[in-house]
């Protein structure tokens, strides 16, 4: 969050939904748990919160409100991941909007590796590796350099010029949950 200003008054709000009684420890505790999040997000989570809570929610239950539990955003990254993998294929350099998708990658092998899995191993094991991995850096504040396909790799050891990465969009990971209603994928 940019506004901590925003913050306080958002946070004694949910607050007093709650009845509880707010102290500068508590205050700061909650702001160094979401600090992270948006302004946007964290009042959505407020939002939410208030309207479907019985009691003041903890940091980590107000993270989830705000950006879904980790194993639904490991699934949906996966799914973004493959379907790069489809469109762009290993010859492509990508950058992942969603910065965690490129680190998590990069933990299980790097892109040319990840896109020349065979499927029978891919759904076996490593998108199991993958979705772990995502959830570790999804849970902190991720910067990656993107990930290089083999024709960058081939142009770079010659000495010729690199066109660069192909941005691939995530927004329903970067701005939060997906939600589902009727009609929604799953």
């Amino acid at each position: 969050m940019k506004d901590r200003e925003r913050f306080k008054r958002r946070f004694a709000t949910l607050a007093a939904a709650f009845g509880v009684d707010l102290d500068p420890f508590r205050t700061d505790a909650y702001w160094e748990a979401l600090s992270d999040l948006t302004d946007d997000q964290f009042d959505a989570a407020v939002h939410q919160s208030i309207s479907s809570l019985k009691w003041m929610p903890k940091p980590v239950e107000l993270r989830e409100a705000a950006l879904g539990k980790q194993e639904d955003r490991a699934l949906l990254a996966q799914r973004v991941l493959e379907k790069a993998i489809t469109d762009h294929g290993a010859y492509a350099s990508v950058d992942f909007e969603d910065q965690a998708i490129n680190a998590a990658v990069r933990a299980v092998g790097g892109w040319i590796a990840v896109c020349q899995t065979d499927a029978g191993e891919w759904r076996k094991f490593r998108s199991r590796e993958f979705k772990q991995a995502y959830a570790v850096y999804a849970a902190r504040p991720t910067e990656t350099k993107h990930l290089v396909g083999i024709y960058e790799q081939s142009n770079a050891a010659f000495g010729h010029v690199v066109e660069g990465p192909r941005r691939i969009g995530c927004p329903e990971l970067v701005a939060g949950p997906r939600r589902l209603g009727p009609g929604g994928e799953g």
